[in-house]
C-alpha cells in the first residue's frame, strides 16, 4: 500500500515545573501584556499539539515542550539567540547551522495533519535554494519540506514513497528581513487537502491529496538544512514551530497566526 510522505509556529499563580530545559506555568493573566484571565481561550486543538518548539534556546538542545520530547540536538554548529516574533528566536547562518532529531516517528500514520513555523528572511535575500524544515529518510522520501526555492518563493512538497510527489509554489516571491508565519495542511483522501496559508493568506495553488496515510517511522527531522546532505542551509530566523495531528479549520488557522503567543505562555 502506498504511503504518503509530505514534502516542503494568565500566570494567577507561577507553578513552575522544570523538566529538560522546559518552563511549565499554568494558564492564567499576563498583565504585563495585557491579557486577561476571563474569556482567555488556550491554542486552538491544544489537545491535538504533538510537537512545539520554541526556539528560545541560545545554544544546544531545542527543546519540545510537549511530553513527546522531540527535542533537536545540534548537528552541526551551534544557534544563537535573537529577537523572535515571541520572545527569542534562534538564528540560522546560512553555511553550517542545523539542528536534528533521529528516528523520528512524528506524523506516522496519520490521516491529517497541520504545521506552523515562524520564518524570517535575512536582511538580504539571494537565489540560494534553501531549506528550513526538512522531514526526510535515508533514501531520500520527503515528509515535511519548507523550501525557498531558487526564485525566492517558498515551496512545499508532499511525496509517495514510490517518487510520486505533489507540491505547491507560493505565488509571491519573499521580502528581505520580513517574518513569514506559514501554516501547511494536509487531510487523506479529500479534495484540496493539502494547501499552506502564508501570513493567513491562502495560497491559490492547492491540490487534492490521495488515499496515503503520513509514514515517517525513523526518518530525520532536521532545522536549518537539507537532512542527511550538507546543503540548502537556511539564513535567517526561525521560531514558535507546532505540529499538530488535526487539520486545523480556516478559523483555528487564523487564532493560531493572530494569537501565537498564547501558545507560547500556555507552555513558558
Amino acid at each position: 500500500m502506498k504511503k504518503l510522505i509530505l514534502i516542503f509556529l494568565l500566570i494567577p499563580s507561577l507553578c513552575f515545573g522544570f523538566v529538560q530545559g522546559k518552563d511549565l506555568l499554568n494558564i492564567g493573566d499576563i498583565p504585563e501584556f495585557g491579557v486577561p484571565a476571563v474569556g482567555w481561550s488556550i491554542l486552538p486543538q491544544q489537545s491535538f499539539i504533538q510537537v512545539f518548539w520554541q526556539f528560545e534556546e541560545a545554544s544546544g538542545t531545542l527543546y519540545d515542550q510537549t511530553t513527546n520530547d522531540y527535542d533537536l540536538i545540534a548537528g552541526n554548529a551551534s544557534t544563537y539567540h535573537a529577537t523572535g516574533i515571541v520572545d527569542y528566536a534562534t538564528s540560522w547562518n546560512g553555511t553550517s547551522n542545523y539542528m536534528i532529531h533521529n528516528n523520528c516517528n512524528l506524523l506516522s500514520g496519520w490521516d491529517e495533519m497541520t504545521a506552523m513555523f515562524w520564518l524570517k528572511t535575512p536582511a538580504s535575500v539571494d537565489t540560494t535554494t534553501q531549506k528550513p524544515i526538512t522531514l526526510l529518510d535515508s533514501a531520500g522520501h520527503y515528509a515535511l519540506l519548507f523550501y525557498k526555492h531558487t526564485d525566492n518563493k517558498f515551496r512545499f512538497y508532499v511525496s509517495t514513497a514510490d517518487s510520486d510527489y505533489r507540491d505547491i509554489l507560493a505565488a509571491n516571491v519573499v521580502s528581505a528581513n520580513t517574518w513569514y508565519c506559514i501554516i501547511l495542511r494536509y487531510k487523506r483522501n479529500t479534495t484540496n487537502g493539502f494547501n499552506v496559508l502564508i501570513n493567513n493568506i491562502p495560497e491559490t495553488d492547492i491540490e487534492n491529496t490521495g488515499d496515503y496515510p503520513l509514514d515517517t517511522t525513523g526518518k530525520t527531522f532536521t532545522v536549518g538544512r537539507m537532512a542527511n546532505t550538507a546543503e540548502g542551509y537556511w539564513e535567517g530566523l526561525i521560531d514558535e514551530g507546532i505540529i499538530w495531528n488535526k487539520y486545523l479549520t480556516d478559523e483555528e488557522c487564523s487564532e493560531v497566526y493572530t494569537n501565537t503567543y498564547k501558545a507560547y505562555y500556555r507552555y513558558r
